[in-house]
C-alpha cells in the first residue's frame, strides 16, 4: 500500500494519495494482498517526514490526515499527525491534535509530554 501511494504522490502530487487510498480499498480490502491497517498510512507519512522537502512535508501532513479519518479511535494517528504539525512550525495546530489524542487515548505519554513542552514554549515567548 505505502508503495502504491507513494507512486501516486510522486506522479500527481499530494492531493492523489486519498483518491488512490479509496480506489485501492475499494478494489483490495479484506482481499490479503494489500495492508490497509493503520500503520501502513502511518508508516508512509513518517517515510515523507523525513524529508527536507516542503512538499513532502505537505504531503505527509495529507496522508497523516487520511490515517485519522481512517483510525479515528487510534490515539497514535493523531499524535502523528500533531507531530508533523509541529515538525511544519504550526505549534497551535499541533497542540489541537495532541489533545485529540490524550483524548482518544489518556495514556499517550508522548502527547502528554509534548502537550508540556508545548505549554512551557508559549509561556516563554508570552515572558512568563
Amino acid at each position: 500500500l505505502e508503495e502504491e501511494l507513494l507512486a501516486a504522490y510522486r506522479k500527481d502530487g499530494r492531493k492523489a494519495i486519498a483518491p488512490r487510498y479509496s480506489e485501492l480499498r475499494e478494489r483490495y480490502y479484506g482481499g490479503g494482498g494489500l495492508d490497509f491497517g493503520e500503520h501502513s498510512l502511518n508508516s508512509l507519512g513518517y517515510e515523507l517526514l523525513e524529508s527536507s522537502a516542503a512538499e513532502d512535508l505537505e504531503a505527509a501532513i495529507a496522508v497523516l490526515r487520511l490515517n485519522t479519518e481512517q483510525y479515528p479511535k487510534s490515539g497514535n494517528a493523531w499524535d502523528s499527525l500533531a507531530e508533523a504539525y509541529a515538525k511544519a512550525g504550526k505549534s497551535e495546530i499541533a497542540g489541537i491534535y495532541y489533545r485529540k489524542s490524550v483524548e482518544v487515548d489518556p495514556g499517550n505519554e508522548h502527547a502528554l509530554e509534548e502537550l508540556r513542552a508545548l505549554a512551557a514554549g508559549e509561556a516563554k515567548s508570552s515572558g512568563e
